[in-house]
């Protein structure tokens, strides 16, 4: 819920973006210049994150407090050192940087770029620093202040924007994004301050042993998680706007998948690598539990995506300087990222599943050789379908690396009994195509405005449910178990 909360928070600071600056190419301009930073944090953070969670699981159960604290310490020292840098060269080349991320932009807009970049330097290592003080309250299964952390940054940055947006233009979105990580990490430093010492200790087994995880998993990353400076190039070289579209189809997929990841999958990544330390047959129920709640929820999301991409986009974005024609270029964008979502779900369930197996090496090979597959993709679309063509090859490139990983986990463990979860994806289809089916029906008839939105969502989801209940999919029990306040637990329906 407070995930929840969050993202509506960054979805309003989103929407005033479209407000205040459309699709110009100022906008592109931003978004351009941010992707390195947010690439750069999230090669770092992910990788470290997932290998450091299950070190120091295992740390919290066989050492005492005292070496964890001096292990956390050298690590947030460390990774300061390693996160300035890395924004050094950013910091005072960002002129070249853009021209290589962007060489089709418009002088002006590489210029703009640039200066934006040197701004948002600041916040790389910053960012870094938090996803450092994340994990250690992840260990804990402490998750509320890691979500309002994000939520009090985003409230900074769109009060911010909103004050002052008019004296600094586009330049304001820069300064939101440094204002935003120092919010949240003084939000969260308070889990290490109290035993906080400059400690810095490049040979500490801690240390070693979470580098030798990090880094195929960090070297894999650098690859494929480069997917938005590939869409910038490829884009940068289409008519002005093609990259705001781009942007603003992934920030709205972005929002999706970070309340499921963080709400959902994220929670349940210490208990799987706890019950990984029990028995496989304990980890094997986990892993089910959580594929199934996943793709029921992922189900009735494609359906009302594709009912509502367009007359949603025009409820939310359509004022100021974002305009009609935005509207239609950016909800087809939205329509054809559908398998992103589905495939970045899926995708992180099954990295966990990997993660919490002690196995970084393995996803990293997948995630390069699947975004080689990608980028053939991409370019293949572009040529045929220009931006739409982009995020089509994006969504197809998701759900392969989704589907790789379920079959080497299968070949390698039989974590998946397929045929049940075969039969539970045909049912959850069934009521996904009813859902969907009645919404349409409703759409006709209700039209575009927002009482017909409603009224279409709110008959695809009932729709959803009762399908679901009528085919088995849903037991009270299992109902209960998808609220987030629920702990998950093993129950009779489970086994």
């Amino acid at each position: 819920m407070f995930e929840t909360g969050s993202v509506l928070v960054q979805f309003a600071y989103f929407l005033l973006w479209g407000y205040y600056f459309g699709a110009r190419p100022e906008m592109d301009a931003f978004l351009t210049s941010v992707a390195l930073p947010m690439v750069l944090a999230a090669v770092t953070t992910g990788p470290l994150i997932s290998s450091l969670v299950p070190i120091l699981v295992e740390q919290n159960i066989h050492r005492i407090p005292e070496e964890v604290n001096r292990l956390q310490n050298n690590l947030l020292n460390i990774f300061f050192l390693g996160g300035v840098a890395l924004a050094a060269p950013i910091f005072f080349s960002p002129g070249t940087i853009v021209r290589l991320i962007a060489p089709g932009l418009k002088p002006e807009s590489l210029r703009l770029a640039a200066q934006l970049l040197r701004i948002e330097a600041l916040a790389l290592p910053l960012m870094i620093i938090a996803g450092v003080l994340v994990s250690f309250f992840y260990v804990r299964e402490r998750f509320y202040r890691p979500t309002i952390a994000p939520l009090a940054g985003s409230l900074a940055a769109l009060l911010l924007l909103v004050l002052v947006q008019k004296k600094l233009g586009i330049y304001v979105l820069a300064w939101g994004l440094l204002l935003s990580t120092l919010v949240q990490l003084l939000l969260l430093s308070g889990i290490i301050l109290r035993n906080y010492s400059p400690c810095l200790d490049w040979r500490d087994p801690g240390f070693r042993q979470l580098m030798k995880k990090m880094a195929p998993l960090s070297a894999g990353n650098l690859y494929y998680k480069s997917d938005a400076l590939v869409d910038r190039f490829i884009a940068s070289f289409l008519p002005a706007g093609s990259i705001s579209y781009l942007g603003y189809g992934q920030r709205i997929h972005q929002a999706v998948n970070q309340v499921l990841n963080r709400g959902l999958i994220t929670t349940r990544f210490p208990e799987m690598a706890a019950s990984k330390e029990k028995n496989i047959e304990e980890f094997k129920r986990t892993l089910h539990r959580l594929l199934e709640k996943v793709l029921f929820v992922a189900i009735f999301l494609t359906a009302a995506l594709l009912l509502l991409a367009y007359p949603g986009i025009r409820l939310l974005l359509q004022r100021g300087a974002f305009t009609v024609a935005d509207s239609g270029h950016t909800a087809a964008v939205l329509i054809a990222l559908v398998g992103l979502m589905v495939g970045g779900l899926l995708g992180s369930v099954l990295a966990n599943t990997f993660y919490a197996l002690g196995d970084t090496k393995t996803i990293a090979q997948i995630g390069v050789a699947v975004f080689s597959v990608g980028i053939l993709l991409k370019i293949g679309g572009v040529l045929l379908f220009s931006y739409v063509g982009v995020a089509a090859a994006t969504s197809a490139y998701f759900l392969l690396a989704a589907v790789v990983e379920m079959t080497v986990l299968q070949k390698r463990l039989r974590l998946f009994n397929l045929r049940t979860i075969g039969a539970e994806l045909l049912k959850m289809t069934v009521a996904g195509l009813l859902a969907f089916s009645a919404g349409f029906f409703v759409k006709r008839a209700a039209g575009h405005a927002l009482p017909g939105v409603l009224a279409t969502l709110g008959i695809t989801l009932v729709t959803y449910l009762l399908a679901s209940w009528k085919l088995g999919i849903l037991t009270a029990t299992g109902l209960r178990d998808l609220l987030p306040w629920t702990k998950t637990g093993t129950t009779a329906h489970d086994d």
